[in-house]
């Protein structure tokens, strides 16, 4: 189908459906709309979990573009989902961009949501919102990274609007509801219950395996605390995780997307075995 336009942006809609074939995940069915795909699915693992890359050619999200991604996993099966690069979000004088993740994992599931970061460009106007539903016994392993500006280019955001949501539900309940409302001269930019001007913000939900991980995920940071080498200027890593009933939370506030991107993938290493039994395999597409 062509993509259709919506205001002065374009609508792109990817809908997939996965299911477990003779110990094998696979797609059993995917259609789209406009520029928002998947690659070809890899299984590195010998499990048979299925290893899938979301494809947005264009790189990018403008004024007025809807992105909607919908996943559906069926019982039994084991799907990571991650994307190839960060997710542009540019400046724009137009509409807000909308962008609307629906994750849906069934019994005896496990989804992976390991998309790489999410940089809003001074300027930038979106609406960001994901919910996961998970079915009883389901598993996630998941995060989302947002960056305000391009500190790297010594560009703060400075002028725009980002509404981010991020929802658990199991069973129709609710187990973790978060909404940020960042507003380039909000309070909560600059203040010290909030950002406290630190570009970078990020949440990893560790859902429907062990509980209580928080002590497992402190001792994790520990040891890579230990291999770092001392710095005078050295700061502590700002991250905190809390347990809460049927899902364990990591946060993130502080200055760097490389460092959020270490912690958090030092913890999924951890973890994984405990959800899936099998040690965490990274995607190639990390490496190129």
């Amino acid at each position: 189908m062509e993509p259709r336009l919506v205001c002065d942006g374009w609508a792109a809609e990817l809908n997939l459906e996965l299911g477990l074939r003779e110990h094998t995940t696979r797609v059993t069915r995917v259609s789209h709309v406009g520029p928002l795909r998947i690659q070809r699915p890899f299984y590195p693992e010998a499990d048979g979990t299925s290893h899938l890359i979301i494809l947005h050619p264009p790189g990018g999200v403008v004024g007025g573009d809807e992105l909607k991604l919908s996943s559906i996993l069926h019982a039994g099966a084991h799907g990571l989902l991650t994307t190839p690069a960060a997710t542009k979000i540019y400046r724009t004088r137009g509409p807000t961009s909308q962008v609307r993740q629906e994750l849906e994992v069934g019994p005896g599931a496990l989804l992976e949501w390991l998309p790489q970061e999410t940089i809003a460009f001074a300027g930038a106007q979106a609406d960001i919102r994901t919910r996961i539903t998970l079915a009883e016994g389901a598993k996630f392993i998941g995060w989302e990274l947002l960056c305000l500006g391009r500190p790297a280019a010594g560009e703060s955001f400075a002028r725009g609007r980002i509404v981010q949501r991020l929802e658990l539900w199991q069973a129709g309940r609710p187990l973790y509801l978060d909404r940020m409302d960042l507003c380039a001269d909000a309070p909560v930019l600059e203040a010290k219950w909030g950002l406290r001007a630190e570009p970078v913000v990020a949440t990893m939900i560790l859902a429907g395996g062990p509980p209580s991980l928080s002590p497992l995920i402190r001792e994790c940071l520990g040891r890579m605390a230990e291999r770092e080498p001392d710095a005078p200027d050295a700061q502590p890593l700002r991250l905190a995780a809390s347990d809460l009933e049927g899902a364990t939370i990591v946060r993130y506030v502080g200055p760097s997307v490389p460092e959020c991107w270490q912690a958090f993938t030092a913890i999924w290493q951890v973890v994984r075995p405990l959800f899936s039994g099998t040690v965490a395999t990274f995607p190639r597409i990390w490496n190129t």
